[in-house]
């Protein structure tokens, strides 16, 4: 008989262990939840603020070229190439700048050089400049009214369109 405890003792002692085996492997098996912040910080993209081409009295029909000076400024713009394309106004005859007072036009040009000797424009007359670091900056406009145009007195003007590509 005493074997038969023995083999019941025995018996016990491993459902004992099963349960206590399962108990663990359970305390195994849990799940925990938490959190990932993620962020991102999204810098203005490159930009310009057109700028003014202001000339100063025109004489109708004046022996001289009238120049005049102005910028266009960038804001937040990276590093490389910057290419600034400008359209031939709304007042154009092809590609004759005109500023516009009623029906009378005034004939002008916008140049990429001090010297006046690069049409500003599009494509190949596009005015390209080399940013070495990012950030803001201007670029230089030249305008000249050619001399002998006989107008009518008036407030003429123009309006041209900017492209800037980078």
């Amino acid at each position: 008989m005493a074997r038969r405890r023995i083999g019941i003792a025995a018996a016990g002692l491993v459902a004992s262990w099963a349960c206590a085996f399962t108990a663990a492997a359970q305390t195994q098996t849990q799940t925990v939840t938490g959190t990932l912040t993620v962020t991102a910080t999204v810098e203005s993209s490159c930009s310009i603020s057109g700028g003014t081409l202001a000339f100063r009295a025109y004489g109708s029909g004046q022996s001289t070229d009238l120049d005049a000076q102005g910028q266009i400024d960038y804001t937040n713009c990276p590093t490389g190439t910057l290419t600034f394309e400008l359209d031939n106004g709304q007042n154009a005859n092809g590609t004759q700048r005109r500023m516009r007072s009623g029906s009378n036009f005034l004939v002008y040009e916008i140049f990429r050089n001090a010297g006046r000797t690069l049409r500003w424009g599009s494509g190949s007359e596009a005015n390209a400049q080399q940013l070495l670091a990012a950030g803001n900056g201007s670029v230089p406009v030249y305008g000249r009214i050619p001399r002998n145009q006989s107008v009518p007195p008036g407030s003429y003007s123009d309006t041209i369109t900017i492209t800037l590509r980078f």
